[in-house]
């Protein structure tokens, strides 16, 4: 197995020191302690796994989360906070992250979610259960909600799963904008970016499972 390249941004030498010794050498790592340094290490390392801490100097987590897209990187995020507001919650649900742990936190728990979160990318992907929702299925690929796109989709793979027969162009985009109150045209052109869109931004390999 390839070793893997882990980037952690966080602002305690000592809390960065310790998780090193719990990772025990899995991991190729890179430290790092505020945002802007954090940014540059994601373009030049290229990190599979980020644990970020929110509380960056020069450029917060969010913000930082916000740049990955981008830069069209998907590596795994594990994101830690000393605390989870509202606005913090909302933020994080719109931005690649997979995991989130309140500090303060134990490193050797935190390098245990590193290694399961690892495991489990590398473990082969099956498509979704029935009873997943069609929203989760699509922010998996990493379509953005922010895009008109998105809600078209959702309701198109509904209307599509009862007749996969059934015409796109005649049938389906029509029904869509219906629903959605526009025209099939603006259908077609918004499904057509947000497919664009998460190809550049998302994984490659979780596209070839689905």
């Amino acid at each position: 197995m390839d070793i893997k390249r882990l980037l952690v941004a966080d602002t305690s030498m000592s809390f960065c020191s310790a998780l090193v010794e719990a990772l025990d050498g899995v991991y190729e790592v890179r430290l790092c302690h505020d945002g802007i340094q954090t940014k540059d290490q994601i373009t030049s390392f290229d990190p599979d796994i980020l644990v970020v801490e929110l509380a960056l100097p020069g450029m917060d987590g969010i913000a930082l989360l916000k740049e990955l897209e981008k830069l069209g990187k998907r590596p795994l995020v594990l994101v830690t906070t000393w605390m989870v507001s509202p606005y913090i919650e909302n933020a994080l649900r719109e931005l690649p992250m997979d995991y989130v742990m309140l500090k303060p936190c134990s490193s050797r728990i935190l390098a245990e979610r590193i290694h399961d979160m690892t495991c489990c990318r590398e473990e082969t992907l099956t498509l979704p259960a029935r009873g997943d929702t069609v929203s989760n299925v699509l922010r998996t690929l990493h379509f953005s909600p922010k895009l008109a796109g998105f809600r078209y989709l959702e309701e198109g793979v509904v209307i599509y799963e009862q007749n996969p027969t059934q015409s796109v162009t005649k049938v389906l985009y029509p029904e869509i904008a219906k629903r959605c109150n526009c025209s099939p045209e603006s259908v077609e052109r918004a499904i057509r970016t947000a497919i664009h869109t998460a190809w550049l931004h998302g994984d490659e390999k979780v596209w070839s499972q689905y």
